[in-house]
């Protein structure tokens, strides 16, 4: 039987191939050189037609991916509502529609409270839902949405960002799971 792969081209880094190592266990590494320049091409099996089956949800200081079949109820923070079984968002009563992307996000972001989460972790999450590599810019540009949609709450964007880092949730979160 034939294995679809996906060719992943890494800068010669060893944080970012220990961070798709670690995502994609199942992959192999090619090193390529044009004479100057040395990268890595990591070789993983093609996503799978399932998609995305757990997000990256901080528990005792420490990250561990939650199936997403076990998340349900709801969570409420600054105005904000998430039904996480009907995946439905409210701003203060009114429901307000958000794209697939954006909606995964403000799920992430909620789960984890205020812990800052990486723009890594967010970038693999996302290629993980979509199924296709995503270009660092493609999260600014969800997030830009997200903050957008969202507005403002008591003077201050929903989602701060962490220079160097990656992006937090600034209000306290109440889940009812």
């Amino acid at each position: 039987m034939r294995q679809n792969l996906t060719h992943v081209l890494l800068p010669a880094d060893s944080r970012t191939l220990e961070d798709v190592r670690r995502n994609y266990p199942a992959g192999r590494v090619e090193r390529i050189t044009n004479g100057v320049d040395v990268f890595y091409c990591y070789v993983v099996p093609a996503f799978s037609e399932k998609g995305l089956r757990s997000i990256p949800v901080r528990r005792n200081g420490r990250f561990m991916n939650q199936s997403l079949e076990d998340l349900h109820g709801v969570i409420c923070s600054g105005g904000i509502r998430l039904d996480l079984d009907k995946e439905l968002v409210w701003i203060n009563g009114e429901m307000l529609h958000l794209p697939g992307a954006e909606l995964l996000l403000l799920k992430i972001l909620l789960l984890n409270d205020t812990s800052c989460i990486s723009r890594r972790i967010l970038l693999t999450i996302l290629e993980r839902k979509t199924g296709k590599m995503m270009q660092d810019n493609t999260l600014s540009v969800h997030i830009a949405r997200l903050r957008k949609a969202l507005g403002i709450h008591e003077g201050k964007s929903y989602i701060e960002t962490e220079p160097g880092k990656g992006y937090r949730w600034a209000f306290p979160v109440m889940k009812k799971l």
